[in-house]
C-alpha cells in the first residue's frame, strides 16, 4: 500500500515535468539531458499554470529548493524525487500511525515485528532495522525517528 501511494505521486510528478518541458524555448529543447531552468519554471508557472499572482522570490525559491546541486538546472529525476518528498513523507506518517496500535506515539519492538513479519522480513532484519533506527536507544521507535527514514 505504502509503495503504491509512492508510485502514484512519482507518476504525478512526471507528468507535471512534462508539462514544464512543454514551456522550454525551441532552441532549448533539442540536445542535452531533459531538465529546465529557472527562466523556463517561471515561465511554465506563468503562462502555463496562469499564476501571476506568484511574486519572483516565491518561484525562486521553488526554483532553488529543487536544484539541489545548484547546477541552475532541474532534471527529471530530482524534480521527481525533490517533489515526491511531501506525499512520501505523509504516506510513512500513515503507515507508522496505522502500526501504532496502542496509540502512544512510538513503536516498541512488537509492533514493529509485526509490521514486518506481514510482509515477510526476518526476524533477524527486523532487529537490525529496529536497533538503526531507534536513536536513542530507549527501546522504542518515536514518530520522529521513524520519518528520519524518509
Amino acid at each position: 500500500m505504502l509503495t503504491q501511494y509512492v508510485l502514484n505521486a512519482e507518476a504525478k510528478w512526471k507528468v507535471v515535468f512534462e508539462d514544464i518541458m512543454r514551456c522550454r524555448e525551441p532552441q532549448s529543447q533539442s540536445g542535452g539531458p531533459a531538465g529546465f531552468t529557472l527562466e523556463e519554471f517561471r515561465k511554465y508557472i506563468r503562462e502555463f499554470l496562469r499564476k501571476k499572482d506568484v511574486s519572483d522570490v516565491e518561484i525562486k525559491d521553488m526554483f532553488f529548493d529543487l536544484d539541489v546541486d545548484g547546477k541552475n538546472f532541474v532534471n527529471q529525476v530530482v524534480f521527481v524525487k525533490e517533489m515526491s518528498r511531501a506525499p512520501r513523507r505523509q504516506a510513512y506518517e500513515a503507515a507508522f500511525d496505522m502500526k501504532d496500535f496502542n496509540r502512544d506515539g512510538k513503536l516498541g519492538q512488537d509492533e514493529i515485528t509485526n509490521a514486518f513479519q506481514i510482509v515477510g522480513v526476518k526476524d533477524e532484519l527486523v532487529k537490525k532495522f529496529f536497533k538503526e533506527v531507534d536513536i536513542n536507544k530507549d527501546g522504542y521507535i518515536s514518530k520522529t525517528e521513524f520519518m528520519k527514514m524518509v
